[in-house]
């Protein structure tokens, strides 16, 4: 059922019912966070739940109640607050409990290839009139990449997610998922994302130091030769999105941070209330949004300073309870992935976008334990039991590995 369910939410983020059936309500990002709640919901009842975890998910859900209770903020509407309780507990769905080694293989394929899937598609939404495959940048000008998403920022964040999913897979599974990772890669340039390609530096830089042990040669002139020909593609190809990724410009962030840091003042308590944020900002300059591109700030304006410190605490505690789990196993790539995810929402909503906090999914699935007699981290077997240790003997003979 769990597969079931993934492999539904997966195609749901895929076709973008929003773009696609042209709704103007927000029924597809409902859909969406709902069947990636009852995928989460089937995990935790199929597989070995980590009960810390979903400790924590509940003191969360206790923690914006009680500032939802506690806010004056006139316009308050419960409605709002169901919908942000429900994007605020998706991102850790995910993480409470353990995965089978297939769900961890189809987790990471479906990852990697969302990115090409969505881009494809968008191709064809194209040609079929429903939707441009480019997108208008209205803060800088010219064009990105948005795919199936209709916002290039969406697919960033996807392209992002994919790359260290395809680069895990050619690791440790088979060395073609690299050109999965080069197209992955392609497409996080097109799409121009800049905090989403400083993230997927960081991430996949790190990952590939760690790993490719068996292929030292390659590892070493890959990097130069991918650089020098991404280099040229983009500068001959992709004008745009080279001016997008080398500007400074905040592209009117600090327009819509101005309204929302003065309700910050009037109700440091309690805030505004959790999803009542979208009500404090409407269009701003060139750009209509509801959205705060700042996690920190929208966090702290709905549950108030005190509300915002718990949450964050309770968050930091989630991710340390699964980097500490059984299937993680203190990998540091999780860590690695924690700490991009809460760089990346400085500037975006990545508690809110499944395309940016499924990163935090990626880290898991991609969890590499140490076991009994190893000398480095390694992965599952398929059966989702570890590697038998050295000297261990089965079925009265001693086995040397």
């Amino acid at each position: 059922m769990f597969r079931v369910l993934f492999l539904l939410q997966a195609f749901v983020l895929l076709v973008n019912p929003k773009l696609l059936l042209h709704l103007d309500s927000n029924l597809g990002n409902v859909l969406q966070k709902l069947l990636i709640i009852l995928a989460g919901a089937a995990l935790v009842a199929t597989r070995p739940a980590q009960r810390g975890v979903l400790v924590l998910i509940a003191a969360i859900v206790v923690l914006t109640l009680f500032c939802a209770m506690g806010t004056e903020f006139p316009q308050f509407e419960w409605r709002l607050y169901v919908g942000g309780l429900v994007s605020i507990v998706a991102p850790f769905v995910m993480l409470t409990a353990m995965p089978r080694e297939s769900d961890r293989v189809l987790g990471l394929v479906v990852f990697a290839a969302l990115p090409v899937l969505m881009t494809v598609g968008g191709g064809l939404y194209q040609l079929a009139g429903i939707a441009p495959l480019f997108s208008a940048d209205t803060a800088l000008g010219g064009t990105r990449l948005s795919g199936t998403q209709g916002i290039p920022a969406y697919l960033s964040a996807a392209a992002f997610t994919g790359t260290y999913a395809a680069l895990v897979l050619a690791d440790r599974r088979h060395l073609g998922y690299a050109f999965l990772f080069i197209a992955d890669t392609i497409i996080l340039l097109l799409a121009g994302g800049r905090m989403a390609l400083g993230a997927a530096i960081l991430v996949c830089g790190v990952a590939y130091l760690r790993g490719f042990k068996r292929i030292p040669l390659l590892k070493f002139f890959a990097p130069i030769w991918v650089i020098v020909v991404g280099g040229i593609l983009l500068v001959a190809f992709a004008g745009d999105n080279l001016r997008h990724l080398q500007s400074t410009s905040l592209s009117n962030r600090d327009l819509i941070w101005a309204p929302i840091i003065r309700q910050l003042h009037a109700h440091p308590w309690f805030g505004v209330g959790l999803g009542n944020q979208q009500l404090l900002v409407h269009v701003v300059g060139v750009i209509t949004t509801f959205a705060s591109h700042n996690e920190y700030l929208r966090l702290a304006v709905e549950l108030g300073y005190p509300g915002a410190l718990v949450f964050f605490a309770l968050t930091l505690g989630i991710l340390l309870s699964v980097w500490n789990s059984t299937w993680v196993g203190r990998d540091p790539m999780f860590l690695v992935c924690a700490v991009a995810f809460f760089i990346y929402g400085i500037t975006d909503n990545t508690f809110s976008v499944p395309q940016a906090y499924f990163i935090l999914t990626v880290g898991s699935f991609a969890g590499r334990p140490r076991t009994a007699g190893s000398t480095d981290t390694e992965p599952l077997l398929v059966d989702g039991t570890a590697p038998t240790p050295r000297g261990v003997k089965i079925g009265g003979k001693g086995v040397m590995t």
